[in-house]
């Protein structure tokens, strides 16, 4: 359950040892499930088309079954990985953008880059009005297959007219990597359509 730890020890300090928030995910999830389906479907047939791939309608709804249910707590507290489309959710439930830094490549301790981190990015609160959401993210690193919360740190300034050290929050964030250690590239947005990829670009 390191995601909802993470999560909300970004926002208030504790982890999510009675598992409330995983059961709120859930009961999200099942709530708003149309949107969130037609979301990571389109994002899931968009990524597949780029690869030459195209999956029967009956395996990807398999797929997103398998989603669904890997949200859930069962026998007695077990929880399963949780991977993008619960990051995509917990953002709209929070109703805050999480933005996850980590590797470009996923590593394990027998192999290194075995496959690209489709982890790392940005999810926004897409499934709801910006003046019902904070634009305030929720900082993230995804290392090693595990989330772990970031926290922007607090510098010293002293002002120009006065003696007085006052604290300034560091609010810039690169949100960029660096891919194979030569080219900076942009962290990705996920889930969005046609229409929102194309007012980024």
């Amino acid at each position: 359950n390191c995601l909802m730890d993470a999560c909300l020890l970004n926002m208030i300090g504790i982890q999510d040892s009675s598992l409330k928030l995983r059961r709120h995910l859930f009961n999200y999830i099942k709530a708003n499930e149309t949107a969130i389906h037609d979301m990571w479907r389109y994002s899931r047939v968009a990524f597949d088309q780029e690869l030459g791939i195209d999956l029967e309608d009956s395996i990807l709804e398999e797929e997103w079954k398998q989603i669904v249910e890997e949200t859930e707590v069962v026998d007695g507290g077990r929880c399963k990985f949780l991977q993008s489309c619960h990051i995509f959710a917990a953002a709209n439930m929070l109703k805050r953008p999480i933005i996850v830094l980590g590797e470009e490549y996923i590593n394990t301790a027998n192999e290194s880059n075995i496959q690209l981190n489709d982890i790392i990015g940005v999810y926004l609160t897409l499934l709801s009005a910006s003046i019902n959401t904070s634009h305030y993210p929720i900082l993230l690193a995804y290392v090693s297959s595990h989330f772990t919360p970031l926290v922007m740190l607090k510098k010293q300034s002293s002002a120009s007219t006065t003696s007085d050290t006052t604290t300034a929050l560091q609010s810039s964030l690169p949100l960029s990597f660096l891919s194979n250690s030569i080219l900076v590239r942009d962290l990705p947005v996920h889930y969005l359509n046609y229409i929102e990829q194309r007012s980024l670009s």
